[in-house]
């Protein structure tokens, strides 16, 4: 299916402004051309080209071993469209469209380069621009109509200028990925690329507001994503302090997008899971999936889909309860159906269950826990 759509990967430039070769800089396990390349392989994209000028000869073997095709640009000393302008030489009438990456952007997820496959393949454009919270980002998906446009474009301001003065056949994906505007201008925007290459499966706060609002999430779900967030943080942090590994990023992310597709599916857990799974973040779906109804022995270590789903079950709404309490109304509904009555018996068995033991990790009562000091977990909390 995207046998016919290019990527071309922008690696000509001088990276003056970091006084390091950018493509070759290590991020990870691998370079940062490699993976921009890899970017790419993982979503699908089979015919990956890259524009080489400055120390070519030094990119070469690379791409060689990487088995991508290499486009040299003779006049890259005149600037990034130079490069984008040889790239767009080498499309075949074959080829659909193609995506322009500079290599300095590696950090996109594949879910956002499928995103923008899909709503190509449904003819919503001849540009289509991926969006993170309203703002536009990299990489265009772009029809190969256009290449005869970017191919001959002798004006000022690039590629920029050519695809504006077609605006009027352009659409945008909002996508939860805030990478798509993250470059390497300056050396701290490497770093910040370090950091974050620990935790690319755990969406952040904002990619959480992303995610929340492309599900269309009403207010009262997002406000109690926020209340269990914050007492599973706060629950987390406790039993860090006893000596038990949480991680605190990975509950404030379930726990603010465990009811996203709550009032969509009877299943929420399981529509949830596989909505946030779909846009890369598998360890954020395990726990969602198992938010409502989860199997906890006794002697098991507590791990975070349990911090998670009893912290669910100590919020109504935003506010703080038992967990009989929280439980009540269920129990007196379903009092004549066995079937129900059953598996709300089980939920509130194995929430108990989990507060017993975090009680006796932690030698003291919930209660207990949640008088720890207020300021210092709520600056922990917006810290997340």
């Amino acid at each position: 299916m995207n046998d016919n759509v290019v990527a071309f990967i922008l690696a000509a430039g001088f990276s003056s402004r970091m006084s390091v070769f950018k493509p070759l800089m290590p991020l990870g396990k691998e370079t940062v051309l490699e993976r921009t390349i890899r970017l790419f392989r993982d979503a699908e994209i089979k015919d990956i080209r890259v524009v080489v000028g400055y120390r070519a000869s030094e990119l070469e073997p690379i791409l060689v071993r990487c088995g991508v095709r290499v486009i040299e640009n003779p006049l890259f000393r005149q600037g990034m469209f130079s490069s984008v302008q040889a790239a767009v030489q080498t499309m075949g009438e074959d080829d659909e469209a193609f995506f322009i990456l500079p290599v300095d952007i590696p950090l996109i997820r594949p879910s956002t380069i499928h995103a923008l496959m899909r709503l190509f393949r449904q003819n919503c454009g001849e540009i289509i621009y991926p969006c993170f919270l309203k703002e536009r980002g990299h990489p265009p998906l772009i029809s190969r109509r256009l290449v005869d446009n970017i191919a001959h474009w002798q004006g000022d301001g690039g590629l920029r200028a050519v695809l504006s003065g077609h605006e009027g056949c352009a659409c945008e994906v909002d996508v939860p990925d805030e990478n798509i505007l993250l470059d390497m201008d300056q050396y701290e925007d490497y770093r910040i690329m370090e950091k974050k290459l620990g935790y690319l499966d755990i969406p952040t706060k904002a990619e959480c507001q992303a995610l929340l609002i492309i599900a269309e999430a009403g207010d009262k779900i997002v406000r109690h994503g926020q209340a269990v967030a914050n007492m599973a943080v706060k629950l987390g942090k406790a039993l860090n302090m006893a000596g038990c590994r949480q991680n605190l990023r990975l509950l404030k992310a379930a726990g603010l997008l465990h009811d996203i597709a709550k009032g969509q599916s009877k299943n929420h857990d399981e529509k949830g899971a596989e909505m946030i799974r779909n846009w890369g973040y598998q360890t954020v779906s395990d726990i969602v999936a198992a938010h409502t109804d989860i199997t906890f022995l006794e002697g098991e270590p507590i791990r975070e889909k349990e911090v998670l789903y009893l912290a669910d079950k100590l919020i109504r709404g935003e506010q703080l309860v038992s967990i009989q309490e929280r439980f009540r109304t269920a129990v007196e509904l379903y009092a004549d159906n066995p079937e129900i009555s059953i598996n709300v018996a089980r939920r509130l068995h194995n929430a108990l269950v989990i507060q017993q033991r975090m009680e006796s990790i932690l030698g003291g009562s919930i209660e207990d826990i949640l008088t720890f000091d207020e300021r210092d977990t709520n600056q922990s909390v917006q810290s997340i």
